[in-house]
């Protein structure tokens, strides 16, 4: 088929109004497909017709408006405030991947030094690590005749 044969769709009512929404009230500014078959609906259609009508006053009510002024002042504080915005999770980032780099590298230290130092068996050097006030060798569950 030709583009010039093809049958106009069918359209339903709230597919027209969806349609009048989206595109205004003029139908030469529809797609073409959906144009012709918005022209067919307001043509059987009194309620849609109405709609259409209604929707193209609208359409040249709004068109008539002046565009309202732009205050230079605030369009250059809205601006300011987005360029802030998009700064501010930039230094969020860096530190994130700077924490993460830094958590990385501390654990890469602690499995090489804990696979590279000679383990030791000694109780002291344990216990030394565990209870640091333990002096001279004796623990505190084994001292004699001296108080706690």
């Amino acid at each position: 088929m030709t583009g010039s044969t093809r049958q106009p769709l069918s359209m339903s009512r709230t597919e027209f109004e969806d349609s009048l929404d989206r595109h205004g009230g003029t139908l030469a500014q529809w797609p073409e497909a959906e144009r012709r078959a918005a022209q067919s609906l307001v043509l059987s259609d009194r309620d849609a017709a109405a709609a259409l009508a209604l929707a193209a006053r609208l359409d040249r009510a709004l068109g008539a408006l002046p565009a309202a002024p732009v205050e230079l002042g605030y369009a250059t504080r809205i601006a300011a405030r987005v360029a802030d915005r998009m700064a501010a999770p930039r230094l969020g980032r860096l530190a994130a991947a700077f924490g993460t780099t830094a958590l990385a590298a501390s654990l890469v230290a602690g499995f090489v030094l804990g696979t590279t130092l000679a383990p030791t068996d000694d109780a002291s050097t344990l216990a030394a690590l565990v209870l640091p006030d333990i002096d001279g060798g004796s623990s505190a569950g084994t001292s004699s005749g001296g108080t706690l």
